[in-house]
């Protein structure tokens, strides 16, 4: 055992990619649930419809839950005022790691309220409380899930044109992305040269960028 320098073992994690059945959404706090709308986006599809639930329940009826489908923002689901109030959504199952996101068009203080997950045995799989990681003020939250990215389409290219025999005129040119301008970093073209596409970059809105007519 002296001699004993080092014991090294390699392990990989064990990935579980569980069969949902049901969501939930609930109160954390003395407020009552009153959402306008739901959809939960699987496979570029909203399945919170009434043709792919299976069924629904809810706490207490103030409004049916049923509005929260109905694809009219106008009508809302409400429950009665209390902790523990809740939404159930169930549905013949679908893979987590499918899940691209939640969106819940809402009117209950965001952070009084939490999403739950639960797989094919009625196990609660996945949590969120939206007391840490969401605006109150909010009134539409959305949970990304596993297959949000992948999912996302990619903004590849932008174009001002003109509709007709006129010049361009740009002063400044900004795209905003994830609270940063990345206008600067981009690959500009113009299909005629009056003045440089680089003036759009160069924050001054003295310069301009400009094509022939």
């Amino acid at each position: 055992v002296s001699n004993l320098e080092s014991i090294v073992v390699y392990s990989s994690p064990e990935i579980n990619n569980y069969l949902i059945q049901k969501i939930r959404y609930e109160t954390i706090g003395n407020v009552k649930l009153d959402v306008s709308e739901m959809q939960l986006w699987v496979n570029n599809e909203n399945i919170i419809t009434t043709d792919k639930l299976t069924s629904f329940y809810q706490t207490s009826t103030v409004s049916s839950l049923a509005n929260a489908f109905d694809n009219n923002i106008n009508t809302r689901a409400e429950t009665n005022v209390g902790v523990g109030e809740y939404f159930d959504m169930s549905f013949t199952g679908f893979d987590l790691s499918d899940i691209q996101s939640f969106v819940v068009y809402n009117n209950t203080p965001n952070n009084e309220t939490r999403l739950l997950l639960y797989d094919d045995s009625d196990n609660l799989i996945i949590l969120n409380n939206n007391s840490s990681n969401i605006n109150s003020t909010d009134n539409i939250i959305k949970f990304k899930g596993e297959s949000y990215e992948k999912n996302q389409r990619k903004l590849q290219t932008i174009r001002f044109q003109t509709n007709d025999y006129s010049t361009l005129n740009l002063n400044e040119l900004q795209i905003w992305v994830d609270n940063s301008n990345i206008a600067p970093t981009s690959t500009i073209t113009q299909s005629s040269i009056f003045d440089a596409s680089a003036n759009v970059n160069d924050s001054s809105l003295n310069t301009f960028a400009r094509t022939q007519k």
